[in-house]
């Protein structure tokens, strides 16, 4: 057989190195964008299962202990009586009133007091001494935490908050019968002297995600039992964080037959 009917040998030619390289581009892109789809969507409902999971947390925390306000060990008619458990506090109670709070102003955050009588095991939120001192348990928003300030010093116990607004439930029938005719800001209620009348307490909270969630800033304005809560400023806005809403209304169960 001779050189001249050997057939010879071909490598792979560069246009077809080119085009295979392409090709693989293509699918390296589509697979990336695959990871970084299904990354966000992650993102987003952990995101989201984290805030769920705060606003009930912070819920279940604020039913707690407005539904303790006015409470006492051995009842309502034991010994002592309201005047002497909850005397007057100059600048934050009258005698026997145990719902408190103020009002931000505006679209600023509220803030909302109880008190009561401790029977030695339930403490406050800072606290658990066991003792039978009165407790007064306050819940404010400062920068976006909740806190939490009992007998003893102030905790924060909740991150991502931006906004707490507080409606108090006003018994105005004559005789009263436990029920809340209207609802109020704190500045109606003490511009009317009706603190005494309070049988229950309307909450609304506006939590965040605390970290980016979205790749679209958040402009979204949202009403807070009737207040508006306009959309982040820009600077937070660009961290893409997303919001919702929580109300409840609590019954002051001591103070309500």
């Amino acid at each position: 057989m001779t050189a001249t009917n050997v057939k010879r040998q071909r490598g792979i030619s560069l246009v077809e190195i080119m085009i295979a390289l392409v090709l693989s581009l293509f699918l390296s892109a589509g697979v990336i964008e695959v990871y970084l789809a299904s990354k966000q969507s992650y993102k987003a409902q952990e995101g989201y299962s984290r805030l769920q999971e705060n606003g009930r947390y912070a819920m279940e925390n604020l039913t707690r202990f407005i539904r303790l306000a006015g409470y006492k060990p051995y009842g309502v008619n034991s010994m002592p009586d309201d005047t002497t458990a909850f005397p007057a506090v100059t600048g934050s109670f009258a005698a026997g009133q145990v719902v408190t709070g103020s009002d931000g102003g505006g679209s600023a955050s509220d803030s909302v007091t109880v008190r009561y009588q401790d029977d030695t095991q339930m403490g406050d939120c800072y606290s658990s001494t066991g003792d039978t001192a009165v407790h007064v348990v306050t819940f404010d928003v400062v920068g976006t935490n909740l806190r939490c300030t009992g007998n003893a010093g102030t905790e924060a116990i909740l991150e991502g908050v931006d906004n707490l607004q507080v409606l108090y439930g006003i018994d105005t029938d004559a005789p009263a019968d436990g029920y809340a005719n209207q609802y109020r800001d704190a500045a109606a209620v003490t511009a009317a002297g009706q603190w005494g009348a309070v049988v229950s307490v309307r909450i609304g909270l506006l939590l965040n995600t605390v970290e980016g969630v979205s790749g679209v800033a958040d402009t979204a304005t949202f009403s807070l039992l009737g207040t508006n809560i306009a959309a982040p400023g820009s600077a937070d806005a660009a961290r893409f964080m997303r919001r919702q809403p929580f109300t409840a209304t609590i019954n002051v169960r001591n103070r309500t037959p």
